[in-house]
Order: C-alpha cells, then structure tokens, then sequence
C-alpha cells in the first residue's frame, strides 16, 4: 500500500509544481489550478523518448526529477505561485474515495482485476521501457500511445516500485487532481466546503468511479486534459503574452501521448465551441465585425504560430507512432474495432444508458443497469435540470465557456453514439459527466447573490448542493467500495520462479491473464490465457472453468519448453519423467525438462485427471487386449461447495477410508481463505486468476473410515463489501497413495490416469 501512497503523491505534488512552473513561464504570476493537468502532460512527454536516449528510464526519471527541484524551488521564491491549503485541503475526499478499493480489499494491486484485464499488457509495456531484456524478448507495439506508460516506467525505476503499483498510484491521482483542477472556477474568498463539494463532485463523480475502479487510467487522464483545456479557454487573453497558448500546445501534446490523434476530437470539439461562442458574442453587440475579426485573428498569428511551434517540438518523437496509429483504427469507426464483432461491447454487457452521466446511479457496477430505473430516471432529470439552471447562471454572468465546452464534449457523445461501437460510446459519456457536474455545481455553492435572485434560490441551493453532494456521493462510494482489486500472491509467487527460468520458454498450466507481465523476459505461454492459446488434446474437452493439467498437452507441445509451471494440484496427472521438480511456491511448482517427453494414451477424461476403462465397451475391450500398460489411481472424493458470503462459512462432509488425503481445492476469491480439516490448517491466498486450477489445501489423515468435516471461511472485515462472495467450487480429498503401473488387460473398471502401448504407437 505505501508504494501506492507514495506514487499517488509523488504524481500530484510533481505534477501540480511542473505545470505551475510551465504556468509561470507562459506569465502566470499567481496559483492556477490548471497546472496539475498541464505538468502531468509534462511529465509524459519528458517520459516517452524512454528507448532512445542512453541510460532509459534512469535518464528519463532523473529528468522529471530535475523539472520537480526546479519547479519547487520556483514556489519557494514566488510565495504567490504556491497552492492554497484550503484549495489542496479540498481534494481529501477525493483521495479518501480512491484509496476505498484498497481499503476494503485489505492489500493493494491492480485496480479492475476480472472486470478489464486489459492492464496487463499495460504493465507490459511498462516493464519493456524499464527492462532491455523485457524489451528484446517481448517487443513493443510500434502504434499505442504510451505517455503513462513510460512515466510509470520512469517512476518504477527511481523509486524501485513494481509497475503494477506505480499505475495504481497513478490512476488514483488523476480523480484527484481532476477535482482539484475544477477549483480554477471559484475565485478568491470561496469558502472550503464550496471547494470541497465541487471537487468531490467533478473529480469523481459516478461514472468516473466506474471507469476508475476498473483501472481505466487512458479515460481518466484524458477527462483531466479536455477539463483543463475548456478551463484555459475561459481564462484566455489575448493580452497575456505571446507564449499563452503554451498551456494549450502542452495540453494537447498529453492527450496525443495519453489517446492518440483520436483524443484531439474533444479539444477541437471544445475549441470549436470556444470559437462559435465568440461569434455569437460579436454578432450579438451589434459591433462592426469583420474588421475587428481580422485584426484579432492578426494578432493571435504570432502567438498561435509559437503555440503550434511548442506542440510539434513536443510530439516529435512520436511521430511515428501517430501516424502508425492512424493508420491501424482507419476503417472501423476510428478504433480498429469491427462494429459487427464480438470485441463492439469490449467489456461492458449493453450499451450504456445517457443517464448514467449525471452521477446517481443505485448498482455499484455502472456496466449493469438500475435497480430501479423509475427512481433514478427521476433523480438524474433532477441533475438534468440542474445542469440546464447551471449553464442559464454561468450564462448571465458573460462566463459562457464552460456551457460552450459542455456542448463540445455532448457533441462529441452524440457523434460516437450514432456511428461507433458501444464500447467506445462509453468512454464518450464518461468524459461528459466531469462537464455535468460542473454547470450543475457551481451554481448551488455561491457565496453571494445578486439582488435579481429569486428571494427563496438561497435558500434551496444549499439544500440541492447537500443533497446531490449525499446522493451522487452514495453512488461513487459504493463503485469503489466494491472495486476489484487483483491479488499480489501468485504474482509474487510467478516473479520468484523468473530468476530460475533462465530466460528460457516456460509453459504455464494455470489460467492467468497476467501472465505475460508476471513472467515478461521470456516466451512464457499457457493453454489458456483468457481463451485457448494452445492445441488441447480432444480426450480432454475443454470448457470454461474446467480444470487443465499436463495431459491436456499433447507431447510434441510440451517439447517445446524448457521449463513447465504446475498448480500445486494433488488431483492432477501424473507429470512425465522426464520433468525434473526445480523449485515448489505455495501455490506453483516448477520443472525442468530434461528430455523428450513420451506420448501419452488418455482415454476420454473431458475435466477429469482420469478416467474409467470400460471394457464393456467395443473401443474398451479393444484397448484391453493391446500390449501396453496403465497407470491407475484410486478415485478422489469430492463435494460441491456454494458460494461463501462474507462473514460465513461453509462446511462439507467427505466420506474417507483410512489412509491419508490430500484437499485439493479450485476457488475464486478477493479474500484469504481458511481451510480447515481435523489435523490441517492452510490459508490460501486471494485468487482473481480464470476459474479452473486447482489448489492444495491441506493433508487429513484417517486411522478409521469416518466422516471428515472440512471448513472454509473467508477472512474478512468490516470493510468488506457483501459483494465479495468467495466461490470454493468443490472440495475434493485425493488419497496419497500414488500411481501403479498395470497390463492393461488388468485396467478395466480402474480409473486410468494414460495409458501406453508397446513401441510407442
């Protein structure tokens, strides 16, 4: 947890100093909000040349570090350019709100863990910035923008923090300083819970919790750009100097590092709006207009020339991997997505409904729909009709920018929802709902009326700020409060094998999403990573969630490893010979091979490790009177277990005759489980991988037949969400009295684990 804290820290302290400083060098002479956006997109800009300059991420992170001594010594000279405490005092419940999942999980990890596992190719990239030998075994996508990657790579290096930390204290600083970056709208002598409730409500507002929890850091730091731009633009003056469009260019250089050439539609979106507003502006005062114009846009030549110069000097070494990227999403909606595929709803179960844009919702989960569509239909008309009251004040007042920007970023919306895929619509309502909040807030916490007010507005806005400040607060807290947060404990367990592996192929019989980043250095490879990756033998019969063991693989696959990763599974088959145990992990063993593995006969064993010679059978008798041997094995025995809510536990009864037993068990869940039996306690780790693998979980021993109670209890806590159910599958007790070999003319009725005929065939 502390290498979270301290990444979240080190990312906004570094980004609110570096972007000031930018800030102080385009004329700014007091505190804007607006820097932490703007450094951040420093920050990945001054990353991403990570490959080619000598020394990588060392170099690339000494640089940051040099930025961040200069910038804060630049805010211990100008007292004027430091941060108000009351303004960074309000961003706390923010940072409250995204160590929830953390907090409720009990340990830290990877935010979104079964929900999108998309972050471990995310990690991946990062560790093939920091890591040469990273980099030649498992190469880089020459297209994705990888702006955060790199800082991540940059700050894994300088403080020796995993990656999978570091984007997790990344992601959890972006909410933070979206909230913060909404302060920019008040103006002195606004009061901290004004402050405190717009930047809770712009920074982490439902939807945003969603995108949040499930470790969508892209969607995030892009809400935080496109906000921080319609945010510049309100403040724009042409007087200001001839480097004020340098926040713009450096806003803009971050989203093609964060989205690509894709990202720069919701800046353009904005900047049209900003730009009709201004005619609308002109045409309504009645003023000459054409003359004026061209003057004006006579001026901003110079200035807008310097602000173009900044961004093309920024974006040049990624060039390249822009116009790749272009090219690769052409065609298909720009995502490189087929609309009519399986991939157009990504992760999410149907299309987004546009009310969750205004921040209540009653499911945690904001992919599922309402609980109770009536009741949330009347609460986000309620938003609905806030937001409308918000742009009618923003309006009156002449600050029209922010209603400008809203109706960009809406466009943009409506634009995705008629011609792209669901997936991508979604991230288009996410970034609206920063927009929503705004309008409808800032209105509700004013310090002061003017006499034209409606006497009893005073009154009820207050009331309505509380009130949507609870309502839409509710909805945010339980999204991160049932966060999925991945488990560190077969990861940790994976990286402790690596060193041994010797950069060598290595077959992993589990079923991991991450293990392209847990084992990155080598050509590591499963059967299964989310989908089948390999030929399974058709005697097996693979389904979801069923179990996968050496013999699933045919021979001449297994051959092409030097080296194979098992479950510690007492059901599995046998493994071959000519696999030499290296090193056992609670969880994992590994092996060496030291030789040609033999072909195997297996009969049809689908999920099973086994399975019933009936010579009965045609086939059955056929195989009995072949010349060959079979390894037999006495059955397990096995009861189902229900899910575990937390705060139970679940007992079963196995029937035993004497001997002793080995507990195997195939389980899911984001909690430690207990499992006890008479003579036995393990505490298994908490496990997000596929279903299917099973785990050892203890050893009975049995001097008489009896009945042996097993019980499994999840280890949780009053944090503990109810959501966090632990799915033990079945518990299965396999007698510890190995293998024997026997002519298969001997197998009928015995459970065969394969079986061998003579020469080989």
């Amino acid at each position: 947890m502390l290498a979270i804290l301290v990444s979240a820290l080190v990312v906004c302290a570094a980004s609110l100093a570096v972007g000031q400083g930018v800030l102080r060098v385009r004329g700014v002479r007091e505190w804007s909000w607006q820097s932490g956006a703007v450094g951040l997109s420093v920050l990945m800009l001054v990353s991403t040349p990570a490959l080619h300059v000598p020394g990588r991420t060392i170099t690339t992170a000494l640089v940051i570090g040099l930025l961040c001594v200069g910038s804060l010594a630049l805010l211990v000279r100008e007292p004027a350019l430091r941060p108000p405490l009351t303004g960074l005092a309000a961003g706390l419940p923010v940072a409250l709100l995204v160590a929830i999942p953390f907090l409720s999980s009990g340990y830290a990890g990877t935010l979104g863990v079964s929900v999108n596992n998309d972050m471990a190719s995310h990690m991946l990239v990062a560790e093939t910035y920091r890591f040469a030998d990273v980099a030649a075994a498992n190469g880089l996508n020459a297209s994705y923008p990888i702006g955060p990657h790199t800082l991540v790579a940059a700050l894994s290096e300088a403080f020796d923090f995993d990656v999978d930390l570091v984007f997790a204290g990344l992601t959890a600083a972006i909410p933070v300083l979206l909230g913060l970056t909404a302060l920019s709208v008040f103006g002195p002598g606004a009061r901290w819970p004004a402050k405190m409730i717009l930047a809770t409500l712009v920074g982490l507002p439902f939807l945003v919790a969603g995108y949040y929890s499930q470790g969508s850091f892209k969607e995030l730091i892009q809400a935080l750009l496109i906000v921080a731009f319609a945010l510049e633009l309100r403040r724009f003056d042409p007087a200001s100097g001839r480097l004020r469009w340098l926040p713009m260019a450096v806003l803009l250089a971050g989203t093609l590092s964060v989205y690509s050439v894709q990202g720069i539609a919701w800046p353009f979106a904005i900047g049209g709006a900003w730009l009709a507003g201004l005619l609308v502006l002109a045409l309504l005062r009645g003023r000459p207009f054409v003359g004026p114009t061209w003057a004006a846009v006579r001026a901003e030549l110079a200035p807008l020339a310097l602000g173009l110069g900044a961004l093309v000097v920024l974006i040049v070494p990624q060039i390249p991997r822009l116009g790749r990227f272009a090219d690769s999403t052409l065609g298909a909606g720009g995502t490189g997505i087929d609309p009519g595929g399986a991939g157009a709803l990504g992760n999410l179960v149907a299309p987004l409904p546009v009310w969750e844009a205004f921040g209540i919702w009653d499911n945690p989960d904001y992919r599922l729909p309402a609980a109770d569509p009536y009741e949330i239909g009347m609460l986000a008309g309620l938003v609905l009709v806030l937001m409308l009251i918000g742009a009618v004040w923003w309006l009156r007042r002449g600050d029209w920018v922010p209603v400008a920007a809203t109706a960009g970023v809406w466009a943009i919306w409506a634009y995705s929802d008629r011609t792209q895929i669901p997936y991508v619509t979604a991230k288009a309502l996410m970034l609206c709902t920063p927009f929503v909040m705004l309008l409808a807030v800032r209105p509700l916490v004013v310090r002061s009326w003017r006499p034209e007010t409606p006497r009893w507005w005073p009154f009820a806005a207050p009331v309505l700020a509380a009130l949507l400040f609870v309502l839409a607060g509710t909805s945010t807290w339980r999204a991160v409060r049932t966060a999925s947060v991945g488990p560190r404990a077969h990861m940790e367990e994976l990286r402790s094998l690596r060193p041994l592996l010797d950069g060598k192929p290595t077959l992993f019989l589990g079923n991991d999403d991450y293990l392209i980043w847990e084992l990155s250095g080598l050509r590591a490879q499963a059967p299964l990573v989310g989908y089948q990756v390999l030929p399974v033998r058709p005697e097996k019969q693979w389904t979801y969630g069923a179990n996968l063991d050496i013999d699933a693989l045919d021979a001449s696959v297994i051959n092409g490893y030097d080296y194979v990763i098992v479950p510690r599974d007492p059901a599995a088959s046998e493994l071959p010979p000519q696999l030499r145990l290296v090193r056992e992990t609670p969880s994992f063993a590994l092996y060496r091979r030291t030789g040609a593995v033999e072909p195997r006969g297996l009969l049809a064993e689908g999920g099973s490790p086994a399975a019933k010679l009936d010579c009965s059978t045609p086939e059955g008798r056929s195989l009995s009177r072949q010349d060959g041997t079979a390894e037999v094995r006495r059955g397990p025995v096995g009861v189902e277990v229900q899910p575990i809510a937390p705060g139970h536990s679940a007992t079963v009864k196995l029937r035993l005759t004497p001997g002793t037993w080995e507990l195997a068990l195939p389980y899911i869940s984001r909690q430690p489980l207990e499992v006890t039996a008479p003579g036995s306690r393990v505490v298994l780790p908490p496990n997000m991988d596929r279903p299917g693998p099973r785990y050892f979980a203890g050893k009975v021993a049995v001097a008489r037949a009896q009945t042996v109670e097993v019980k499994i209890t999840p280890q949780t806590d009053w944090l503990t969400p109810s959501s966090q159910v632990a799915f033990p599958t079945t518990v299965l007790a396999v007698p510890d009295f190995g293998e024997k070999t026997v002519p298969l003319s001997e197998a009928c009725g015995q459970l065969v684990d394969y079986y061998t005929l003579e020469g080989g065939s």
